[in-house]
């Protein structure tokens, strides 16, 4: 079965979400980011977990 899931550098992920790289980087080193892949060299982040993310965020706010 072939599942097409969108995934996004973190790059795109803070540009998509209106937040800095380094406060990516700050929410990580908190535990607070959303599940990341490593691929090479690349950290990449699914829709699935940026979805999951935004909602955990919603809930906290």
């Amino acid at each position: 079965m072939h599942q097409n899931t969108h995934t996004q550098s973190v790059q795109e992920f803070c540009k998509t979400n209106g937040i800095s790289q380094s406060f990516f980087y700050k929410l990580r080193k908190q535990g607070k980011a959303p599940r990341c892949m490593i691929i090479g060299r690349r950290r990449i982040i699914s829709s699935e977990a940026a979805q999951e993310w935004r909602e955990a965020m919603e809930s906290d706010a």
